[in-house]
């Protein structure tokens, strides 16, 4: 068992604990054309370097990682090579494998409680303004003197989004502590929570709230048998739906969800393009990968034709499809196994409570771009910090230097 994860005893908030819930926030600012959240990862990982000499590699992760590196290094001879990519995925590597004695629960829900409490009053503040005032809002800015590239930064819109760029990403990073409170019962939390996610009209969070609350009522009337209990919860679940059709602050989040469909072009983009894509490639590509940097360069490259999926080449989001559409495309059918083999491997080893915020990272990569970025180190932080039985590859450096396998 993980012994710094599940130590009940240790109270002192360690540099990664305090740093999970900080790196979307922080990740969202450039300094100097890098982003600031890659600047703390290096810094976070070099201290904890200097001070233990050593790293706790998660086997599944890591061989996902060697795959990837392996595949492109062959590729680069068509491509080119992205070196700079690469600094970022191996500083991210490194900073899930601070995670193994480093992470208590207890400790990350309290730091996850303390920002949330600052992250949710701006999506409260800004649906005040929105759906009373009737003003639009844009992002809350934590660094003045900072800038960031992201054309929403300055962006102003009808839908709270408090200190992100845009609502799905505080819906994403709102999620981990949405579980942790269900895992401790703090149902009064789960309320706001879920309250602050419709507010900021987010269908993928919506849904995935609805996930959440459907996981544990069940588990609550399968393992607990506390009925009472049970239908209150249900009884609270049903009269927050009814709310949410017909109260008017609610129609915006409400018309999203009704009107998902593939039919829908940015729906189609987020949901289903990666899978039109793949299918449609040359069986070679599905095996081995396109030969093209990334799925923006091979959609320009005259390969694709974009109004055989109702797009253009001007389109600004040309390129973006979804976590796994991402990795099928660039990494062919291996790397799609050993992607999917990850996350089974993680439900395997997380407790019950747990497994619900694994699920909600699994349906995440069918309609998110969550592949290798921001918000994939955050994800998997959290899964990372609640498996009981995990394989790691512990890995020391200097004199003595050792690679040990933990099961």
């Amino acid at each position: 068992m993980n012994e710094g994860i599940h130590n009940k005893h240790k109270k002192k908030i360690s540099l990664v604990e305090f740093f999970i819930p900080l790196f979307c926030l922080i990740n969202q600012y450039k300094i100097a054309g890098i982003n600031l959240g890659l600047l703390c990862v290096i810094t976070v990982v070099s201290i904890y370097f200097i001070r233990y000499r050593e790293f706790y590699l998660y086997k599944p992760l890591f061989v996902f990682f060697i795959f990837m590196i392996i595949h492109d290094f062959f590729r680069m001879f068509i491509t080119g090579f992205n070196s700079g990519l690469w600094i970022e995925r191996t500083s991210y590597l490194l900073i899930l494998s601070c995670i193994y004695k480093n992470n208590n629960e207890e400790n990350l829900f309290r730091v996850w409680k303390l920002i949330g409490i600052i992250v949710m009053a701006g999506i409260f503040y800004q649906s005040f303004q929105v759906y009373i005032l009737g003003q639009s809002v844009s992002t809350i800015n934590i660094f003045p003197f900072l800038q960031s590239n992201s054309e929403n930064y300055l962006l102003s819109y009808d839908r709270p989004h408090s200190f992100f760029l845009e609502p799905a990403v505080y819906s994403t990073w709102i999620l981990p502590f949405l579980c942790m409170c269900m895992k401790r019962k703090k149902h009064i939390w789960m309320i706001f929570i879920s309250i602050s996610i419709l507010l900021s009209t987010s269908s993928t969070g919506i849904l995935m709230t609805g996930v959440i609350w459907i996981f544990y009522v069940f588990i609550n009337f399968r393992n607990e048998k506390k009925y009472f209990n049970t239908l209150m919860i249900v009884g609270g679940l049903i009269i927050g739906i009814v709310a949410f059709l017909n109260l008017n602050i609610f129609s915006i989040a409400l018309n999203k969800l009704i009107n998902i469909s593939v039919t829908n072009t940015s729906n189609s983009v987020r949901l289903v393009l990666g899978f039109q894509l793949f299918w449609a490639t040359p069986i070679i590509y599905k095996f081995l990968g396109i030969p093209y940097m990334n799925v923006e360069n091979y959609m320009r490259s005259g390969e694709v034709t974009l109004s055989k999926y109702k797009l253009s080449i001007n389109l600004p989001y040309l390129g973006f499809v979804n976590a796994i559409g991402n990795c099928m495309l660039v990494y062919g059918i291996f790397g799609l196994f050993l992607y999917l083999k990850l996350f089974l491997n993680i439900w395997k080893e997380s407790d019950l409570y747990s497994k619900c915020y694994v699920l909600t990272c699994i349906i995440s990569i069918f309609g998110q771009s969550v592949f290798w970025n921001s918000l994939f180190v955050t994800q998997f932080a959290v899964m990372l910090c609640s498996v009981e039985r995990t394989s790691f590859v512990r890995v020391m450096f200097g004199k003595g230097a050792t690679c040990n396998l933990y099961e």
